[in-house]
């Protein structure tokens, strides 16, 4: 069955006027072009150009526009205010060359199809309209294991099927007669780039899609290369902003760079926003060989912490450590210690017990710094969930030890 597509070329200029091309191309239930005229393959297009001048609103605001699924379809909301407070609580005016969106839309009652009998090659139902189905429609069970199909012609009362197979033992066959799903969407896209650089390509180099800007005003505001936001009216998140994925099948290539920053003044920034809590800045749950590197070609610090102005720690390029401060608690009763603080200082005029941290919450070569100031007059004696190697009971004299956690036992040093 050939599917008829009448496409139209226009081309806008200033003064508007407008000139088409139509070609009547044929195509098959898969899509697929079947036939050529004039000379060019009916896959390609001579060309689509528009150019105009926006102002205002929605349709004007924006040249060319693409909506999939919507039930608006020529309500663009470029600066989309419906009243005249819109224009004080949206500051910006907004200007767009190229729009585009696509809304998952539900089922149409049609498109849930109750058949009476499934064949290996057909659907029988007498709610079946050839004038909404269409060949090249999928069609999938509603319910577990799910089959799956797509249409090659339609009669009243009758689909014929390309057969069908099973989604989860990937077997042919054919489902019991059941509720039918036609035209099912998991997944819509607002675009899809790609480019293609055969083996005998005369092009050596690709861009999928370039963002660029030229800026001579001297007094800007903020200017974004892409802009990934979750709109306010949305009652949930998304996954994630970008992604950089490498083919898991076929022959598995992958990316050199998953992110390259070239050349900026900040490489990569995370900030926070009133409103969103932020759990974790940078996340690795790879199972790289190496973590994060440095390759040594910093010209000050590697890592560098700070409060304010003031430089709290810091690594060197070569992997030194140039600073670092302990977090440190003072010690003058008898009390528990927690992995919460690094070092300890025990200022004490009576005898205490020191409870060392917990073994269950360490690993090991987990260490703590141990500090004494005092005359020598009292005891400090430490206690443990679990055996501790060496002295467990110290003047207070003015000292300093180490305590490390290994093999399940404290060692005392």
């Amino acid at each position: 069955m050939k599917k008829e597509l009448l496409y139209i070329v226009l081309m806008l200029t200033l003064p508007l006027s407008v000139s088409a091309i139509s070609e009547e191309l044929k195509f098959n239930y898969l899509g697929k072009p079947v036939s050529s005229s004039n000379g060019y393959s009916p896959m390609y297009l001579q060309g689509i150009y528009a150019s105009r001048n926006t102002f205002g609103m929605r349709q004007s605001a924006v040249v060319a526009s693409f909506k999939a699924n919507s039930k608006n379809p020529f309500s663009f909301p470029v600066l989309g205010i419906n009243s005249l407070y819109g224009l004080v609580d949206y500051k910006d005016r907004d200007s767009v060359a190229l729009y585009a969106d696509n809304t998952a839309p539900d089922y149409n009652g049609w498109e849930i199809l109750s058949a009476d009998k499934i064949t290996p090659t057909s659907i029988l139902s007498n709610s079946i309209d050839p004038t909404l189905i269409k060949p090249g429609m999928i069609i999938e069970t509603k319910t577990n294991p799910k089959w799956t199909t797509y249409v090659i012609s339609v009669t009243k009362g009758k689909i014929i099927t390309s057969g069908w197979v099973n989604m989860q033992t990937r077997h042919m066959g054919y489902p019991k007669a059941q509720t039918l799903l036609i035209n099912p969407i998991t997944k819509i896209w607002a675009a899809n780039f790609n480019i293609t650089i055969p083996e005998n390509s005369r092009a050596v180099k690709g861009v999928v899609q370039e963002n660029g800007i030229v800026n001579n005003k001297i007094n800007n505001g903020i200017i974004n290369g892409i802009d990934t936001v979750i709109l306010p009216y949305s009652k949930y998140g998304g996954s994630s902003a970008y992604v950089a994925r490498s083919a898991n099948t076929g022959l598995n290539q992958q990316w050199e760079n998953g992110f390259l920053s070239l050349g900026n003044k900040f490489g990569f920034v995370s900030l926070s926003k009133e409103v969103n809590h932020v759990n974790v800045s940078f996340l690795d749950a790879s199972n790289a060989d190496i973590g994060v590197k440095f390759l040594g070609s910093n010209k000050k610090h590697s890592i560098e912490w700070s409060d304010g102005q003031k430089v709290t720690a810091s690594i060197s390029p070569s992997g030194e450590v140039e600073k670092i401060n302990y977090k440190t608690k003072v010690i003058k009763n008898s009390d528990k210690l927690t992995d919460s603080f690094s070092q300890y200082i025990f200022m004490t005029k009576n005898d205490i017990t020191v409870q060392l941290p917990a073994s269950k919450l360490l690993t090991d070569g987990y260490t703590l710094k141990l500090l004494s100031i005092g005359d020598g007059k009292c005891n400090i004696t430490f206690t443990s969930d679990v055996k501790i190697i060496g002295e467990v009971e110290y003047k207070n004299f003015n000292w300093h030890k180490e305590i490390v956690f290994l093999d399940h036992k404290w060692y005392l040093i």
